[in-house]
């Protein structure tokens, strides 16, 4: 007995035994018995093996170029303006280009396994070039408010002689915020 809130289980998924489960892709049968046991030296080595890896790569894409940065403007004449006017700059377009950019991407990623799943690969270029074109429409008035980013920081009380680098660097980053979105996207394939 099951009403139309609640479906009926079958008990036989309860039993203490390993569930062999078996996946079929393109007519071939796959077994996940060729996986290794769930143990801690496995997750240890999986680990060094992927995570360390991945956690490098992510502190030289986000990491080493502020950084980077920070140590040339230390190098500049009138070095403290300099390196304040970068981070005001920064986290200007961190906030309204990178964090848009993350979240307009996310579109893209999370329909590529539905399709991949479904077997719907055909879908995947008119997500692509949606997606790219939702997310340049949303970037369009963001590259913009970029564009007046120096009058918009010293409106908002920053000093004249920092809003001035704010904009600089603002305007610079336009064009970068559109690779970056056109990347981003790509990168799914």
């Amino acid at each position: 007995d099951h009403d139309l809130w609640t479906s009926p289980m079958d008990t036989s998924l309860l039993t203490d035994e390993r569930l062999n489960v078996s996946v079929q892709v393109d007519g071939e049968t796959a077994t996940h018995d060729d996986e290794p046991p769930y143990s801690f030296s496995y997750e240890l080595r999986y680990f060094f093996y992927k995570g360390v890896p991945l956690g490098l790569s992510s502190i030289l894409e986000w990491g080493v170029p502020p950084l980077f940065a920070m140590v040339m403007a230390g190098h500049a004449q009138d070095s403290a303006t300099l390196q304040a006017s970068l981070g005001f700059a920064r986290v200007f377009y961190n906030t309204t280009q990178i964090m848009v950019i993350v979240a307009l991407s996310n579109y893209f990623a999370t329909v590529v396994p539905g399709c991949l799943g479904a077997g719907r690969k055909d879908r995947l270029p008119n997500y692509f070039y949606r997606s790219l074109l939702l997310s340049f429409v949303v970037l369009t008035p963001l590259c913009i408010l970029n564009l007046f980013a120096g009058e918009l920081t010293a409106a908002l009380g920053v000093a004249p002689e920092l809003a001035e680098g704010v904009g600089v660097y603002c305007r610079l980053m336009v064009v970068t915020s559109y690779a970056a979105q056109l990347r981003r996207n790509s990168a799914q394939f």
